[in-house]
Protein backbone atom coordinates (compact mmCIF):
# COMPACT_ATOMS: atom_id res chain seq x y z
CA UNK A 1 0.00 0.00 0.00
CA UNK A 2 1.45 4.10 -1.21
CA UNK A 3 1.93 6.27 2.02
CA UNK A 4 -0.83 8.29 0.52
CA UNK A 5 -3.42 5.57 0.96
CA UNK A 6 -1.80 4.41 4.59
CA UNK A 7 -2.14 8.22 5.33
CA UNK A 8 -5.61 8.45 4.48
CA UNK A 9 -6.90 5.34 5.86
CA UNK A 10 -5.14 6.55 8.99
CA UNK A 11 -7.42 9.92 8.91
CA UNK A 12 -10.28 8.09 7.34
CA UNK A 13 -10.25 6.37 11.11
CA UNK A 14 -10.15 10.09 12.98
CA UNK A 15 -12.43 12.24 10.60
CA UNK A 16 -15.33 10.17 11.08
CA UNK A 17 -14.82 10.16 14.88
CA UNK A 18 -14.89 14.14 15.31
CA UNK A 19 -10.82 14.41 15.59
CA UNK A 20 -10.96 16.80 12.79
CA UNK A 21 -7.26 18.85 13.67
CA UNK A 22 -5.58 15.22 13.45
CA UNK A 23 -7.42 14.26 9.77
CA UNK A 24 -6.63 17.86 8.73
CA UNK A 25 -2.92 17.09 9.48
CA UNK A 26 -3.13 14.02 7.71
CA UNK A 27 -4.84 14.98 4.34
CA UNK A 28 -2.36 17.80 4.66
CA UNK A 29 0.63 14.99 4.62
CA UNK A 30 -0.63 13.69 1.47
CA UNK A 31 -1.19 16.75 0.22
CA UNK A 32 2.53 17.72 0.64
CA UNK A 33 3.63 14.30 -1.38
CA UNK A 34 1.19 14.14 -3.92
CA UNK A 35 -0.81 18.08 -4.52
CA UNK A 36 -3.25 16.36 -6.56
CA UNK A 37 -4.70 13.62 -4.94
CA UNK A 38 -8.11 14.11 -5.37
CA UNK A 39 -9.58 12.14 -2.06
CA UNK A 40 -7.30 13.98 0.22
CA UNK A 41 -8.36 17.62 -1.42
CA UNK A 42 -12.13 16.79 -1.09
CA UNK A 43 -11.82 15.36 2.36
CA UNK A 44 -9.88 18.08 3.32
CA UNK A 45 -12.25 20.37 2.14
CA UNK A 46 -14.52 19.00 4.00
CA UNK A 47 -12.98 19.30 7.17
CA UNK A 48 -12.29 23.10 6.66
CA UNK A 49 -16.03 23.07 5.89
CA UNK A 50 -16.80 21.49 9.50
CA UNK A 51 -14.48 23.78 11.33
CA UNK A 52 -16.72 26.82 9.48
CA UNK A 53 -13.67 28.27 6.94
CA UNK A 54 -16.02 28.08 4.00
CA UNK A 55 -13.59 30.14 1.86
CA UNK A 56 -10.65 27.24 2.29
CA UNK A 57 -13.41 24.12 1.95
CA UNK A 58 -14.38 26.30 -1.79
CA UNK A 59 -10.91 26.12 -2.71
CA UNK A 60 -10.36 22.70 -2.09
CA UNK A 61 -13.36 21.27 -3.31
CA UNK A 62 -12.14 23.31 -6.38
CA UNK A 63 -9.33 21.88 -7.18
CA UNK A 64 -10.68 18.26 -6.16
CA UNK A 65 -13.53 19.03 -8.82
CA UNK A 66 -10.99 20.33 -11.34
CA UNK A 67 -9.50 16.33 -10.96
CA UNK A 68 -13.13 14.98 -11.42
CA UNK A 69 -15.42 17.74 -12.97
CA UNK A 70 -18.28 15.37 -12.90
CA UNK A 71 -17.84 13.68 -9.27
CA UNK A 72 -21.69 14.05 -7.79
CA UNK A 73 -19.78 13.89 -4.01
CA UNK A 74 -17.80 16.79 -4.80
CA UNK A 75 -20.40 18.53 -6.73
CA UNK A 76 -23.02 18.54 -3.82
CA UNK A 77 -20.06 19.66 -1.62
CA UNK A 78 -19.95 23.27 -3.09
CA UNK A 79 -23.12 23.39 -3.72
CA UNK A 80 -23.25 23.73 0.14
CA UNK A 81 -20.42 25.71 0.44
CA UNK A 82 -22.47 27.92 -1.83
CA UNK A 83 -25.20 27.38 0.72
CA UNK A 84 -23.04 28.45 3.45
CA UNK A 85 -22.06 32.21 1.64
CA UNK A 86 -25.83 32.97 0.48
CA UNK A 87 -24.69 32.33 -3.54
CA UNK A 88 -28.04 30.48 -3.97
CA UNK A 89 -27.85 31.04 -7.93
CA UNK A 90 -24.26 29.27 -7.63
CA UNK A 91 -25.67 26.55 -5.46
CA UNK A 92 -27.99 25.65 -7.87
CA UNK A 93 -26.45 25.23 -10.42
CA UNK A 94 -24.06 23.08 -9.10
CA UNK A 95 -26.50 20.86 -7.46
CA UNK A 96 -28.49 20.35 -10.51
CA UNK A 97 -25.08 18.60 -11.79
CA UNK A 98 -24.79 16.48 -9.34
CA UNK A 99 -27.79 15.14 -9.50
CA UNK A 100 -27.65 14.89 -13.60
CA UNK A 101 -24.50 13.12 -12.75
CA UNK A 102 -26.28 10.89 -10.03
CA UNK A 103 -30.03 10.88 -10.37
CA UNK A 104 -30.73 9.02 -7.16
CA UNK A 105 -28.47 11.40 -4.98
CA UNK A 106 -31.08 12.54 -2.11
CA UNK A 107 -28.62 14.96 -0.50
CA UNK A 108 -28.39 16.88 -3.50
CA UNK A 109 -32.27 16.70 -3.93
CA UNK A 110 -32.32 18.39 -0.69
CA UNK A 111 -29.42 20.68 -0.95
CA UNK A 112 -30.99 22.01 -3.67
CA UNK A 113 -34.83 22.10 -1.92
CA UNK A 114 -32.47 24.42 0.13
CA UNK A 115 -31.12 26.60 -2.41
CA UNK A 116 -34.50 27.51 -3.50
CA UNK A 117 -35.87 27.47 -0.40
CA UNK A 118 -33.86 30.35 0.62
CA UNK A 119 -34.29 31.78 -2.93
CA UNK A 120 -38.05 32.11 -2.32
CA UNK A 121 -38.81 29.85 -5.07
CA UNK A 122 -41.35 27.64 -2.60
CA UNK A 123 -42.77 25.24 -5.06
CA UNK A 124 -39.58 24.62 -6.93
CA UNK A 125 -38.46 23.72 -2.91
CA UNK A 126 -41.13 21.81 -1.58
CA UNK A 127 -40.92 19.44 -5.10
CA UNK A 128 -37.18 18.82 -4.09
CA UNK A 129 -37.28 18.22 -0.86
CA UNK A 130 -40.27 15.28 -1.53
CA UNK A 131 -38.32 13.86 -4.13
CA UNK A 132 -35.21 13.08 -1.58
CA UNK A 133 -37.72 11.71 0.72
CA UNK A 134 -38.77 9.33 -1.83
CA UNK A 135 -35.32 8.37 -2.14
CA UNK A 136 -34.53 8.51 1.37
CA UNK A 137 -37.66 8.40 3.70
CA UNK A 138 -35.94 9.10 6.31
CA UNK A 139 -33.92 12.00 5.50
CA UNK A 140 -34.36 13.98 8.62
CA UNK A 141 -32.94 17.08 6.46
CA UNK A 142 -35.55 17.11 4.15
CA UNK A 143 -38.20 16.98 6.49
CA UNK A 144 -37.12 19.84 8.44
CA UNK A 145 -36.70 21.79 5.01
CA UNK A 146 -40.33 20.84 4.58
CA UNK A 147 -41.59 22.04 7.63
CA UNK A 148 -39.54 25.33 7.36
CA UNK A 149 -41.46 26.21 3.99
CA UNK A 150 -44.62 25.90 5.77
CA UNK A 151 -43.75 27.50 8.68
CA UNK A 152 -42.47 30.14 7.01
CA UNK A 153 -46.00 30.17 5.01
CA UNK A 154 -47.76 30.59 8.78
CA UNK A 155 -49.30 27.27 7.60
CA UNK A 156 -48.49 25.54 11.30
CA UNK A 157 -50.72 22.49 10.58
CA UNK A 158 -48.58 21.11 8.03
CA UNK A 159 -45.29 22.46 9.67
CA UNK A 160 -45.96 20.52 12.77
CA UNK A 161 -45.84 16.87 11.50
CA UNK A 162 -43.11 17.25 9.74
CA UNK A 163 -41.06 18.41 12.40
CA UNK A 164 -42.49 15.61 14.52
CA UNK A 165 -41.65 12.79 12.03
CA UNK A 166 -38.09 14.34 11.96
CA UNK A 167 -37.89 14.23 15.73
CA UNK A 168 -39.22 10.30 15.92
CA UNK A 169 -36.52 9.55 13.11
CA UNK A 170 -33.75 11.58 15.12
CA UNK A 171 -34.33 13.16 18.47
CA UNK A 172 -31.32 14.37 19.33
CA UNK A 173 -31.77 16.68 16.29
CA UNK A 174 -31.28 20.47 18.06
CA UNK A 175 -33.05 22.03 14.68
CA UNK A 176 -35.71 19.73 14.89
CA UNK A 177 -36.41 19.93 18.13
CA UNK A 178 -36.11 24.35 17.63
CA UNK A 179 -38.51 24.42 14.79
CA UNK A 180 -41.21 22.77 16.68
CA UNK A 181 -40.51 24.61 19.21
CA UNK A 182 -41.27 27.39 17.20
CA UNK A 183 -44.42 26.09 15.58
CA UNK A 184 -46.12 24.96 18.95
CA UNK A 185 -45.34 27.71 20.20
CA UNK A 186 -47.34 29.72 17.37
CA UNK A 187 -50.37 27.50 17.74
CA UNK A 188 -50.36 28.04 21.57
CA UNK A 189 -48.84 25.43 22.82
CA UNK A 190 -46.26 27.12 25.53
CA UNK A 191 -45.59 24.51 27.56
CA UNK A 192 -44.70 22.02 25.17
CA UNK A 193 -42.45 24.30 23.21
CA UNK A 194 -40.51 24.99 26.02
CA UNK A 195 -39.52 21.91 26.61
CA UNK A 196 -39.21 21.28 22.77
CA UNK A 197 -36.73 24.69 23.44
CA UNK A 198 -35.03 23.39 26.76
CA UNK A 199 -34.54 20.02 24.46
CA UNK A 200 -32.70 21.54 21.79
CA UNK A 201 -30.24 23.67 24.34
CA UNK A 202 -29.89 20.24 25.98
CA UNK A 203 -28.58 18.71 22.85
CA UNK A 204 -26.46 22.15 21.95
CA UNK A 205 -25.90 23.69 25.04
CA UNK A 206 -24.61 27.90 24.79
CA UNK A 207 -26.34 27.99 21.04
CA UNK A 208 -27.38 31.60 21.18
CA UNK A 209 -30.24 31.54 18.36
CA UNK A 210 -31.63 28.56 20.42
CA UNK A 211 -31.43 30.52 23.99
CA UNK A 212 -32.59 33.70 22.27
CA UNK A 213 -35.70 31.83 21.14
CA UNK A 214 -36.42 30.46 25.04
CA UNK A 215 -36.37 33.73 26.62
CA UNK A 216 -38.33 35.44 23.46
CA UNK A 217 -41.06 33.12 24.77
CA UNK A 218 -40.64 32.98 28.45
CA UNK A 219 -40.84 36.38 28.38
CA UNK A 220 -43.76 36.73 26.21
CA UNK A 221 -45.72 33.76 28.81
CA UNK A 222 -44.70 35.99 31.78
CA UNK A 223 -46.38 39.03 29.85
CA UNK A 224 -49.43 36.77 29.18
CA UNK A 225 -49.54 35.44 32.82
CA UNK A 226 -49.35 38.96 34.21
CA UNK A 227 -52.54 40.36 32.16
CA UNK A 228 -55.21 41.36 34.16
CA UNK A 229 -57.99 38.86 34.65
CA UNK A 230 -61.67 40.79 32.87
Amino acid sequence: MSYANQTLDKALSSHPEGHLEKACRLYRRILKHEPRHVDALYLLGIVERQRGHVLEAESLISRALYEAPENPLFLNSMGDVYLAQGRFGEACLVLKRAIQAKPDYANAYNNLGCAYRESGMLDDAIDHYRHALELHPQHVQSLIGLGQVYYGQGDMQAAIPYFKRAITIAPSSADAQFYFALALNNVGLVDEALARFREALTIAPGNMIYTQGLMLILNEYRVYRRRPVV
